[in-house]
């Protein structure tokens, strides 16, 4: 029932992509001819000139994806302040920057957020909100006509437009031209005021405030259609998991020193910052590099079923993880945050989680039993995975004296009679084909791959 659902979401907004496609093409068409039709050849040179010298101004327009927003008040068309700040407490905000209800590009943009609004509500909690130049009595007419469904606000001196590195005055030239097709900007955006306009944008903000995805470009044409809209959606949920990563890993860190710092001696921390530096000597670039062929292994998992990495592979991308042991904190954050989007790697890029580790089985079932990964575990008994990806390295036994002050036993946990190896913690993201396509891997414990960085090299692998 999930697949269907999800099946037929997609083909709504399939259908809204294709809608908005066909009057995109039908109102350029429309409004090439009526341009055409009311003005000069030296008319349409200087719209030519002047939009050549917005895109000369304005190379890179509107905020880069991972910035935080400006927040603002602004008026809507009925004189009510709307706080974005406070807007995005409630969800994440879909914020549309229009020139004015005279553009017809802008009318067919912002109809499709009327189709699709509620859905967005639904589906995503996101809200809509439009931001425009025009008067708040223009916007209130537009609204009536049209029934957006959602809040269109005006910004009176241009500095909203400013702070979003949209904004433009327009030429006295252009805004005479603009008279002769029906449109008076300077009666529209408000009498004894520079005519500001801005470079059409969509911004989809997350609920912490950041741009996950955005549109913006000078030429007022093109923008962010349906499709781009629910990708960019969708991405607010990896950037919420992005979060609850940094925060848990904040914490993680914050505790973890306070017990080591608790349970050992200055000596014990010599100890262990001498073992760090020497592993970070022994292994200076860890791991293996994107574009490698990696190589294939079978291990077993925590209930003894035989894992081929090749065979996985050929059912979609692996992320593959190599981890300490349930006694690791750090892990347990990291394992925990592919726990939580496990699902939606699966179904986005038919992407499948896998977790190596040199701990015994039973103490993976144990682990599995406790926190539900719901993905496999497998253990490298005899260290030969952990070496043939260059992650491998020994304890001393004076580290592993410290550890147990700390209440971790390696060696019953890693199997007795067995020299304790650990890997440096890594992640993979490798290709259908068996390629690494991305990776991190870094001696220092507390670093990890984040779920940014994950979906970065999933993409990849499309």
């Amino acid at each position: 029932p999930d697949e269907v659902i999800a099946g037929l979401e997609s083909t709504n907004i399939g259908i809204e992509e294709e809608q908005y496609q066909k009057e995109l093409s039908e109102t350029t068409e429309g409004t090439m001819a009526f341009v055409k039709e009311k003005t000069t050849e030296e008319d349409l040179g200087t719209m030519v000139k002047f939009a050549e010298g917005v895109a000369e101004s304005l190379p890179n327009p509107g905020l880069k994806v991972g910035t935080e927003v400006p927040d603002f008040t602004l008026s809507d068309a009925f004189g009510n302040d709307v706080t974005l700040k406070e807007e995005l407490k409630n969800g994440p905000v879909v914020l549309v920057f229009y020139r004015g209800a005279w553009c017809p590009f802008c009318n067919v943009h912002l109809n499709t957020f009327k189709n699709m609004s509620s859905m967005l509500a639904e589906k995503y909690g996101a809200s809509v909100i439009a931001v425009t130049p025009q008067k708040p009595d223009i916007s209130k007419d537009q609204l009536k006509k049209t029934e957006l469904g959602f809040k269109v606000l005006s910004d009176l001196d241009d500095s909203v437009m400013k702070s979003y590195n949209l904004y433009f005055e327009c030429t006295p030239e252009l805004l005479e031209v603009y008279k002769k097709l029906g449109m008076d900007l300077e009666a529209i955006n408000g009498e004894g005021r520079t005519v500001g306009l801005p470079v059409p944008a969509t911004f989809i903000i997350s609920k912490s405030g950041v741009v996950r995805a955005m549109q913006a470009e000078t030429d007022y044409m093109k923008r962010m259609g349906p499709d781009e809209v629910i990708a960019g959606l969708e991405s607010t949920n990896i950037g919420i998991e992005e979060e609850q990563y940094q925060k848990e890993l904040s914490e993680t860190t914050e505790g973890t020193m306070a017990f080591v710092k608790e349970k050992t001696t200055e000596e014990d921390l010599g100890t262990m910052v001498k073992f760090a530096e020497g592993v970070a000597e022994s292994l200076p670039n860890p791991g293996l590099k994107v574009g490698t062929e990696v190589p294939d292994f079978t291990l077993s998992d925590a209930f003894g079923n035989d894992v081929t990495l090749k065979e996985e592979l050929k059912n979609g991308p692996v992320v593959l993880v190599f981890y300490r042991g349930a006694w690791c904190p750090f892990c347990n954050v990291h394992l925990n945050t592919f726990k939580n989007i496990s699902s939606m790697l699966a179904e986005k890029y038919g992407a499948s989680v896998i977790a190596v580790t040199p701990q015994k089985p039973d103490i993976s079932k144990d682990q599995l039993k406790k926190t539900e990964l719901g993905f496999k575990v497998l253990s490298d008994l005899d260290d030969s995975v952990m070496k043939s990806y260059n992650l491998y390295f020994e304890c001393t036994p004076e580290l592993l004296e410290v550890y147990k002050k700390l209440g971790m036993d390696l060696e019953a946990i890693n199997g007795e009679g067995r020299t304790v190896g650990l890997p440096v913690p890594a992640t993979f993201i490798i290709s259908k084909s068996g390629v690494v396509r991305a990776m991190q891997a870094e001696t220092d414990y507390m670093k990890r791959m984040g779920p940014d960085e994950v979906i970065a090299g999933l993409e990849l692998c499309l």
